[in-house]
């Protein structure tokens, strides 16, 4: 019995002492035992012991960007990645620390006692921006510009070749980093270069033998402001290739058409009417190219007549274009390209439409009048202008209507319907009495008769 007491003794004895030890193990600032971060021990180590052991054995080196023969390396920090290394140590740190009292003895057991090992991966942190100024940088170093073919055909027709053009997958680096991020190694990577084919080959250009169609207009060369923004507008096309099915815009082509762009005010048809404004004369330029288009055989998307009949062209075969409204618009219908050119010389404008000369239409065209209402009068009474006279205060015009007709190789259609609306001619005629001592054979309180003009219809407004 005796003996027995004894053991009972002993064993609550050695418990208590056990758990004194342990009690006094917990109370220690130090990681437990069997505790790693990324394989590296860190037991009995306290929190900055830790962080200097896994900072110097757990690093990252360099990543090396490969292209042909040519090599781009930058640390990892300098792409924006580093590893979190104080959120490692605090997770290994607060093993066995947390929780229950209880909690806390059985995870401090099965680390030292059953030798239970536990291992942190380390994480890491990322500035994406880092990486894209870098990948930015590189592309700077890789890329090349595709260059289009070009075809001059001012004497023979010389072709210059296309270039390839290249750029790096800005969006493809990201992920390849991270798919290879490793710690105590270089990483390297071949960078994704894409090839940028040019819309036109030279195979393209071979086509283009001869002249499919042109046009002209005449202009008035001292209209200084004018001559410069038919110049300006006709440069900008000057030179275009249209792909098979390729559509044309006038305004997606020539662009903004401010003063600062370079365009000078000029006379503008507005509201019906003849105005000051921005980039006058820029109509002229896509009335001749949407005639030379037609005689070309190209297809006409998209076109507006003018409120007034131009003086430059039969009526009908004007074409408006205003920014963000009116456009002139037309297809390449061939399944060869087409060249468009245009120049100014002297006083005139000129575009031609180059292509396969063997595929050329034969056009013809014609406009008529079919319609014309005269132009309706108004009067009003000025007493400030003598009896008698009369002053055109804001001239008229008739209501026209036409029809053009387009005959290519034999069949003839109608392409245009088009209306002129008429304006209202106003005059102010004169009520001021005349004295008779200055026209001794005026009678006196007799007003002169109301004349008649355009439809016969008269207006007096007081």
């Amino acid at each position: 019995m005796k003996k027995m007491v004894g053991i009972a003794v002993g064993v609550i004895v050695i418990g208590i002492a056990g758990v004194v030890c342990l009690n006094h193990y917990m109370q220690k600032d130090i990681i437990y035992s069997n505790v790693f971060i990324n394989e590296v021990p860190v037991e009995n180590m306290t929190k900055q012991e830790a962080l200097n052991t896994v900072s110097q054995k757990e690093r990252f080196q360099s990543v090396v960007f490969q292209f042909q023969d040519r090599e781009f390396r930058y640390p990892v920090e300098e792409l924006g990645f580093s590893f979190n290394y104080e959120d490692a140590v605090e997770q290994a740190y607060s093993i066995g620390k947390e929780g229950t009292f209880f909690d806390r003895i059985k995870s401090i057991f099965s680390l030292k006692v059953l030798q239970q090992k536990q291992n942190i991966i380390l994480q890491y942190r990322e500035d994406s921006s880092k990486l894209e100024e870098k990948a930015s940088e590189i592309n700077g170093k890789i890329y090349q510009q595709a260059q289009d073919a070009t075809i001059s055909v001012e004497s023979n027709f010389e072709i210059t070749p296309e270039v390839v053009g290249r750029k790096v997958e800005l969006d493809k680096i990201e992920g390849l980093v991270k798919q290879n991020l490793k710690s105590n190694e270089d990483i390297v990577i071949s960078l994704p270069v894409k090839e940028v084919i040019p819309k036109v080959k030279k195979e393209d250009l071979e086509h283009i033998n001869g002249k499919l169609g042109q046009f002209s207009t005449r202009f008035n060369s001292s209209l200084t402001g004018r001559t410069e923004n038919i110049r300006m507008a006709t440069s900008t096309i000057n030179s275009t290739i249209l792909m098979p099915g390729e559509e044309f815009s006038f305004n997606k082509k020539t662009g903004n058409r401010g003063l600062s762009d370079g365009y000078r005010e000029a006379s503008i048809i507005l509201n019906g009417k003849y105005e000051k404004g921005v980039a006058g004369g820029v109509c002229q330029v896509s009335t001749t190219l949407y005639n030379a288009a037609l005689y070309s055989g190209l297809e006409i998307t998209h076109r507006q007549n003018h409120s007034i009949p131009a003086s430059y062209v039969d009526i009908g075969r004007d074409a408006a274009v205003v920014s963000g409204d009116f456009d002139l618009k037309f297809k390449n219908p061939y399944d060869y390209p087409v060249l468009l050119k245009g120049f100014v010389s002297g006083n005139y404008v000129t575009f031609q439409v180059y292509g396969d000369v063997s595929q050329a239409p034969k056009v013809v065209l014609s406009s008529k009048v079919v319609s014309s209402i005269p132009k309706k009068v108004i009067y009003r009474n000025d007493p400030t202008l003598p009896m008698g006279q009369e002053v055109v205060e804001e001239p008229g015009r008739p209501d026209i209507r036409s029809v053009t007709y387009m005959n290519v190789n034999g069949e003839s259609k109608i392409i245009n319907r088009d209306r002129y609306p008429g304006k209202t001619e106003v005059i102010r005629r004169g009520t001021k009495p005349v004295d008779s001592t200055d026209n001794p054979d005026a009678t006196p309180g007799m007003l002169p008769s109301p004349t008649n003009e355009g439809n016969g219809q008269s207006s007096i407004v007081g």
